[in-house]
């Protein structure tokens, strides 16, 4: 889904950037830590507490990662008229 959103005229090191933090950053990354919070906490009602406690902080990063990661693909460096 990043690669769709790339622009013509930004560079193709920015383009990998972007691809590279989309598919580790945003997906793998939080992914691994839920699988290991899942793994190594014991006790259900604490595993319920540290994942609603861990939404906020990861709706954040997912935003700001995407927000990047939009930035890397959609924008050609030094342009005036980023849409973003």
């Amino acid at each position: 889904m990043a690669a769709s959103a790339r622009e013509p005229e930004a560079a193709r090191i920015e383009v990998f950037q972007g691809i590279l933090l989309a598919a580790f950053g945003l997906t793998a990354l939080p992914l691994l830590a839920y699988y290991a919070l899942g793994r190594f906490v014991e006790g259900r009602a604490i595993l319920a507490a540290a994942w609603l406690l861990s939404l906020a902080p990861l709706g954040v990063g997912l935003f700001f990662g995407w927000w990047w990661t939009l930035d890397l693909i959609a924008c050609p460096y030094g342009s005036s008229e980023c849409p973003l």
